[in-house]
C-alpha cells in the first residue's frame, strides 16, 4: 500500500513540475513575438478598463452612480465605449475616453477624449526579460490641439495583456488595461 501511495505521489509531483517548464517556454516564445511586434510590426490595443487618478471631484461624480453599476472613481468599465490605440509602421493613432480633471483649460474644440494621430517623438522600446514585458514610450501631440502634448507609455505583456498610461500637463493622468493583437 505504501508503494502505491509513493508511486501516485511521485507521478503527481512530476506532472505538476513539468508543466511549469512548458509554460516558461511558451511565455518566452510569446515574449519574443511581442518584442518583434513592437519593433517592426503593427498592433492594436483594445482597452477594457480606464483607471483615472481618483480625486475628490471624481469620487463625488462616482457617488452619484452616473458612471454605471460596478464602476468607481478609480476603475471604469469601457468595454462598450469606442476606444483603440494602433501602431502601424512608424505611426501611432488612438482614441481613448478620458475620465479625470483638466488642470489647464485649452481654447480648442475638446471632444472629451484623448485623441492623437501621427509619428511620435522619442519613441523608445525597453525590454524587461524578468517580467516578460515590452515597454514602449513616446511623446505625441493632440489631434485637435497641438498645444496639448501627451506622454504615453504602453506595456505589452507576453500574455497579450496591455496597459496604457497617458499623462499631460493639462490633464490628470489616466491608465487603461486591456489586450492587444497583431494587425495583419
Amino acid at each position: 500500500m505504501k508503494a502505491l501511495y509513493f508511486t501516485l505521489f511521485t507521478i503527481l509531483y512530476i506532472s505538476c513540475g513539468s508543466n511549469t517548464k512548458l509554460t516558461t517556454a511558451s511565455s518566452t516564445q510569446n515574449f519574443l513575438a511581442v518584442q518583434e511586434l513592437a519593433k517592426s510590426g503593427s498592433f492594436e490595443v483594445d482597452s477594457q478598463f480606464a483607471q483615472p487618478r481618483a480625486s475628490a471631484a471624481l469620487s463625488r461624480v462616482a457617488n452619484t452612480n452616473i458612471l454605471g453599476y460596478g464602476n468607481n472613481a478609480s476603475s471604469i468599465n469601457i468595454i462598450n465605449n469606442p476606444n483603440y490605440l494602433k501602431k502601424i509602421g512608424d505611426s501611432v493613432s488612438a482614441y481613448l475616453p478620458y475620465y479625470g480633471e483638466r488642470t489647464i483649460p485649452l481654447a480648442s474644440r475638446d471632444l472629451g477624449g484623448i485623441e492623437f494621430h501621427g509619428v511620435p517623438k522619442d519613441y523608445k522600446i525597453i525590454l524587461d526579460e524578468k517580467r516578460k514585458l515590452t515597454r514602449i514610450s513616446f511623446n505625441i501631440d493632440d489631434f485637435e490641439n497641438p498645444i496639448e502634448k501627451y506622454d504615453v507609455e504602453i506595456l505589452l505583456y507576453s500574455t497579450y495583456a496591455s496597459e496604457i498610461k497617458v499623462s499631460s500637463a493639462s490633464r490628470s493622468p489616466i491608465s487603461y488595461t486591456g489586450s492587444f493583437k497583431e494587425i495583419k
